[in-house]
């Protein structure tokens, strides 16, 4: 029978729980991760089918809506004001997207090194390090690693969660500015 997280917080009583939560806590980093990407990526989408819709719809609207002088009306304006928030958003979006070094609980760069002609070369002296720890050191390293990685991938993914929630505040923020082209280019 698996523990859930809470009842894992509650029992420290043996270090095998605790790695059991470190291990639940940074698969839990890396699932945030994915889900973060995946709203970025429809933000993404979305926001630039509504920003080509607007955007084409507006001016096959507003074609005939300039005076003799070639000044723009406000309905211009919102329309150029609407599609620059929803490529706004779109920026947003794939700045939440971009790569980010994520980190591993166990990696191989300590052990391994990859060669100019693409052949692994193992380094003996820190694999001789390692596979003469006791477990307890080896439990230690393990929990110090997932520690390090749950922290650094916790910043990484506060900052691809702040884009997504900027990019989708903008992307509303345009969507306002739709009604307010219709009912502006109405009136003209």
């Amino acid at each position: 029978m698996e523990k859930d997280a809470k009842n894992l917080n509650n029992d420290f009583q043996s270090s095998e729980n605790l790695e059991e939560l470190m291990k639940m806590s940074y698969e839990n980093e890396l699932t945030r991760k994915e889900n973060l990407d995946e709203k970025a990526t429809w933000m993404m989408e979305i926001a630039s089918i509504v920003a080509s819709l607007y955007g084409g719809f507006g001016l096959a609207t507003t074609t005939g809506l300039f005076t003799e002088n070639i000044q723009p009306n406000f309905s211009i304006l919102v329309l150029i004001v609407g599609v620059s928030l929803l490529i706004s958003s779109i920026f947003f979006a794939a700045k939440a997207f971009l790569v980010r070094i994520y980190h591993y609980a166990t990696n191989y760069n300590k052990f391994v090194t990859l060669q100019p002609d693409k052949k692994v070369a193992f380094i003996d002296e820190e694999i001789d390090k390692f596979r003469k720890k006791e477990i307890s050191d080896l439990s230690l390293i393990m929990i110090k690693s997932y520690l390090s990685c749950i922290v650094r991938n916790h910043e990484y993914n506060e900052k691809k969660a702040k884009d997504v929630v900027i990019s989708q505040a903008i992307f509303f923020a345009g969507l306002v500015t739709v009604p307010l082209f219709i009912i502006t280019t109405a009136l003209t």
